[in-house]
């Protein structure tokens, strides 16, 4: 916040933050500074590709598509990986997510118009019951430690994580608006 007015505002001196303790590890740390970092072209190229390979071999049908699916989309981690057959629906500009409050982190109903792309991976994913990407068990599938691993290893990007495209994505169209708000030319 303090940083924020600093720039926008200019007219705060103070930090409302200043004397305040914070306890925390490195790990805590760690996280919130990997948490900032995300996907450049060359990276996500790499793991477009990486995916591609992936398809062609043993892996699971879902783990391309659901990389794929997100790097179009940028929807949370729970969103993809939850995401129910019901919820995706024809409108008059042509396919969107319905999702309901009880799915979405803030609580609200929230939808999504789809670009072709992303309808075209959903169209390939052949899955049984309610889930488009199941697990094993019925319920959502897990992107482990195994994909990520194989994505990290056949792409070289080593800080490779499904989040890191919503991040990614909100980097981009934050870009794309100047100092006061407005869109650049």
């Amino acid at each position: 916040f303090f940083n924020y007015c600093e720039i926008k505002i200019k007219s705060v001196k103070t930090s409302p933050m200043a004397g305040l303790r914070f306890t925390f590890d490195e790990q805590d740390l760690f996280r919130k500074h990997e948490d900032l970092i995300y996907h450049n072209d060359e990276e996500l190229t790499a793991i477009w590709r990486a995916i591609e390979k992936m398809a062609a071999g043993d892996w699971s049908p879902f783990v391309e598509s659901i990389v794929k699916f997100s790097m179009l989309t940028g929807l949370r981690n729970a969103n993809v990986l939850g995401l129910q057959k019901e919820w995706i629906k024809p409108y008059d500009c042509g396919i969107r997510i319905e999702y309901p409050k009880s799915a979405m982190k803030m609580k609200r109903d929230w939808w999504l118009p789809l670009s072709p792309q992303a309808v075209d991976v959903l169209n390939r994913v052949q899955s049984k019951g309610p889930l488009v990407f199941p697990g094993r068990t019925g319920k959502p599938f897990d992107f482990g430690t195994n994909a990520r691993t194989t994505v990290r290893m056949l792409s070289g990007v080593g800080n490779f994580s499904l989040k890191r495209f919503r991040k990614t994505i909100t980097t981009r169209l934050n870009e794309l608006r100047d100092a006061d708000g407005n869109l650049l030319p």
